[in-house]
């Protein structure tokens, strides 16, 4: 008896090892690098996630037509104006969209940071997308992390669903992995 509770409990612990590292091979573990991509932007210039290693990167999957994530994106704009200069970058990439509704969400509301485009919905199947809006962040060094939600304060890699990004919390919390990853 006291063997087969071994066996089982080495089974047991074999298959929440197994789910662990499932997640690790996405590519979207904490500490994992995030899966490369490279896109156009809205003028049609070439943007490859790999071109801002040594900055903070907030990368946000986003579409026109998703009320929650045109609630989001200006709040964006005023973090990344107070951020920029300090190495800062948001990639807002647009999913399931046209070119012409991103450049006039683009164009209304005055977004400065990169918009690019995900056509064939490639980069969006890459980083396992359940919906958008989704975020993540990526620290200096190339690597995902996984920062407090600054909603729910619950540790996460993947920020589901829209966020106030100028809010004291947000910023505070961007300022401090900007302060930690610097070289």
């Amino acid at each position: 008896m006291k063997a087969l509770r071994i066996v089982v409990s080495v089974l047991l612990y074999s298959f929440l090892i197994a789910g662990c590292v499932s997640g690790n091979r996405s590519g979207l573990a904490p500490g994992e690098p995030p899966p490369e991509f490279t896109l156009k932007d809205l003028s049609g210039q070439k943007v490859s996630l790999s071109q801002f290693q040594g900055k903070v990167v907030l990368i946000n999957f986003w579409a026109s037509w998703c009320m929650p994530c045109l609630s989001e994106l200006p709040s964006m704009e005023r973090l990344y104006n107070r951020l920029k200069g300090e190495g800062f970058v948001i990639l807002a990439i647009g999913v399931d969209d046209e070119w012409y509704k991103l450049k006039e969400f683009k164009s209304k509301y005055g977004l400065t940071f990169p918009v690019l485009v995900d056509e064939g919905n490639i980069v969006k199947r890459q980083y396992g997308l359940t919906g958008v809006p989704e975020s993540f962040v990526v620290a200096r060094n190339g690597r995902l992390l996984m920062i407090p939600d600054p909603d729910s304060n619950e540790p996460v890699v993947r920020i589901v669903g829209p966020r106030n990004w100028d809010s004291p919390t947000a910023e505070g919390r961007m300022r401090a992995i900007l302060k930690e990853g610097k070289p």
